[in-house]
């Protein structure tokens, strides 16, 4: 029998610590309390819940089935993780091109700085001279 945990979508193994809401729903302990630092309610129906009315639950399990849930539980783990690198690569390297993308926009607009500031200078420049000869006339 393959459980979930809700909050984490995780299976849930012998080797978890795995407590039960009043309304009887189960989670991980750890998922559980987090969860319950947020909202004093049953992550699955929203029923009033605290630190206080969880229990742990203790399960029996076979070992034929264990060894079979824990390659699955391996399996879907290394599965989860594996997507999710792949979102975290996929989200660095758009950074890393967003990255380069502002980097290329600053020094374009550094050189234009650049630019407009020698504009400036050749302007007054040219208004210093025509300033001087309308005096010597």
């Amino acid at each position: 029998m393959n459980i979930l945990c809700a909050i984490c979508n995780d299976l849930l193994v012998p080797s978890d610590d795995v407590f039960r809401t009043p309304c009887g729903h189960v989670f991980h302990f750890a998922c559980l309390t987090q969860w319950l630092e947020r909202s004093k309610t049953c992550p699955q129906c929203q029923v009033r819940t605290t630190e206080q009315t969880i229990g742990r639950i203790i399960f029996n399990f076979s070992n034929s089935d264990s060894i079979e849930e824990e390659a699955a539980l391996l399996q879907n783990r290394n599965e989860n993780l594996i997507f999710q690198l792949k979102l975290r690569d996929e989200e660095l390297n758009k950074l890393a091109q967003e990255t380069e993308k502002l980097a290329t926009q600053r020094e374009d607009l550094k050189q234009e700085v650049r630019d407009l500031k020698s504009e400036i200078n050749a302007i007054l420049a040219l208004e210093e001279q025509i300033e001087n000869k309308q005096e010597r006339e």
